[in-house]
């Protein structure tokens, strides 16, 4: 129970953090399937829940093979196209949601848990937030966050990853995708409340906005998982990086904007969260086939 204490406060502090903030690659949650037997059914409910649930069912059908499917819900950035001024209406409505599926294999053995999944999945990010406070202080002065993102990503994964075999388990899994992106759009902006510089010619608050369309890139995302499988209903938790490859590097010239705001500037496309964590959390359902 400590370690739930323990992320629950993280999360609180943390969900200010720029670098969590989900942007215009929306990072999903990992799928750890950790079987105990053959034809067992098991579904979760994965996700930072304050931005974003994934439901994962996965099915184990022999003694090392399975399958899993999953479904992508986000909810950070739902607000309507005319409720901030300086976006433009894209012509859509706002929603973050995507899909997987794919093959797993697994092995269990007297000490360790392994797994590894293979499959295809979608993902479409219409999301938009205006003034998200980012730093524990920004109530006061600042930065505030906006972004307005539009777009697409297919994704081909393959995640292996290694459990300690016991009720209560620490694991690591590494997922590589290769993503397709047919189109790219990402419109944000980082705001200061400076009341000595508004009448400057440096400017507190930056804005920029980043399409390309038709674009290939890579993402390796390792991840540390934590599981309680000691009870009627186990529960856990993940943290972990992400780490995109480059597809464009582009921002403004930074001589013209005050020298705090430059630690904001997204520089590198397509951005998305560098940090990761959640929850997880197995319905206590009886499905397995005897």
């Amino acid at each position: 129970m400590k370690y739930v204490c323990i992320v629950i406060l993280a999360c609180l502090f943390a969900s200010c953090n720029p670098y969590i903030v989900q942007k215009a690659y929306f990072v999903e949650p990992p799928v750890t399937a950790t079987f105990d037997s053959i034809h067992q059914t098991k579904v979760n409910l994965t996700g930072y829940y304050f931005n974003h649930t994934d439901l994962q069912i996965m099915h184990s059908f022999s003694e090392h093979h399975g399958v899993y499917a999953t479904g992508l819900i986000g909810y950070q950035g739902w607000l309507s196209n005319d409720e901030y001024y300086g976006f433009h209406d894209k012509g859509v409505p706002n929603l973050t949601g995507g899909f997987s599926g794919g093959y797993i294999w697994y092995s269990q053995r007297p000490k360790s848990y392994m797994e590894c999944l293979a499959g295809y999945g979608f993902q479409i990010n219409n999301a938009r937030f205006y003034e998200k406070w980012i730093s524990p202080m920004s109530l006061l002065g600042g930065p505030y966050f906006s972004q307005d993102v539009h777009s697409a990503f297919h994704r081909f994964s393959v995640q292996p990853s290694i459990f300690s075999n016991k009720k209560n388990s620490w694991g690591f899994s590494l997922r590589a995708e290769l993503v397709y992106c047919p189109y790219y759009y990402y419109d944000y902006e980082v705001a200061f409340y400076d009341p000595e510089h508004d009448d400057y010619p440096v400017s507190s608050d930056y804005s920029d906005r980043i399409t390309f369309y038709n674009k290939w890139f890579s993402v390796l995302t390792p991840v540390f998982t934590y599981q309680n499988r000691s009870g009627k209903t186990p529960y856990g938790f993940y943290i972990g990086a992400n780490f995109p490859s480059l597809v464009k590097k582009e921002y403004n010239d930074l001589s013209h904007y005050q020298d705090y705001t430059w630690g904001y500037v997204l520089k590198k496309h397509p951005t998305s969260a560098n940090i990761i964590f959640g929850f997880q959390y197995t319905l206590p359902l009886n499905l397995r086939k005897q």
